[in-house]
């Protein structure tokens, strides 16, 4: 009997995350653009670094300032930035940012480059974002 409630209750949650995957199409893609903004990311421009972003105080705020319609639109149950002693917690804009691009089926491949920052070149790793 508990197993039964216990599947119903897995089966209702399965639901209600489709549901929202469904429910709230142009609400996810309008926050993804914000996302995209923020990140500087257009036609022209299809990468951002991590190192750069590390520096910017301004820029991670305002993806975390997202959080609110993230939870509201997304299911993020699986999310390694809403579980606790996650490696997520050291970076949790970048890891925020990379799993709503994540969820919205939007490709990031992972490249080491070398930038140049206040006449000093350091090794940083850049992101390239791949959408249709």
């Amino acid at each position: 009997m508990m197993d039964n409630i216990i599947t119903n209750d897995i089966s209702q949650k399965k639901k209600i995350e489709t549901l929202k995957h469904f429910r709230y199409v142009n609400e996810r893609n309008e926050l993804t653009q914000k996302l995209l903004k923020i990140l500087n990311i257009d036609e022209n421009n299809k990468t951002f670094c991590s190192f750069m972003l590390d520096n910017d105080k301004e820029k991670q705020q305002k993806i975390l300032d997202l959080e609110p319609d993230v939870k509201k639109y997304f299911s993020t149950a699986h999310w390694s930035y809403y579980h606790k002693n996650s490696k997520a917690a050291e970076r949790p804009y970048l890891s925020l940012a990379k799993s709503i691009l994540k969820d919205m089926k939007i490709k990031v491949n992972k490249i080491r480059a070398s930038i140049k920052y206040n006449n000093k070149f350091t090794t940083c790793t850049t992101y390239e974002v791949i959408y249709h």
